[in-house]
């Protein structure tokens, strides 16, 4: 969950138009809510509390994963612009690619 957030972070972060980052930032927002209510029943279905302190950890590093993603990815699409892009966004795609039809299979 953690990679992944990080993942919808660096595809929000490479873009430098307003309107690409707009749509995908809304989208990457309503993708996290069934994300974190997932995340959320995992840990109750395993016996997990909110008192217990790698539960914390959990959501605290899924909830600063995001915004880690973004500054990760603005700092690579400064360094060298195109092949930079190019490489992020493959990655994503793939990724995300790969998570879809991974959930589509087990189901």
């Amino acid at each position: 969950m953690i990679l992944h957030s990080i993942v919808d972070g660096l595809a929000i972060g490479v873009f430098q138009e307003l309107a690409n980052i707009t749509v995908l930032a809304i989208s990457v927002i309503i993708h996290k809510i069934p994300v974190a209510c997932t995340l959320g029943t995992t840990f109750l279905s395993n016996g997990g509390t909110w008192e217990q302190m790698n539960t914390k950890v959990v959501f605290i590093l899924f909830i600063l994963a995001s915004p880690v993603g973004m500054i990760i990815g603005m700092i690579a699409a400064e360094m060298e612009g195109g092949l930079v892009l190019m490489i992020i966004q493959a990655l994503s795609g793939g990724i995300f690619i790969y998570l879809a039809c991974c959930d589509l299979i087990i189901h």
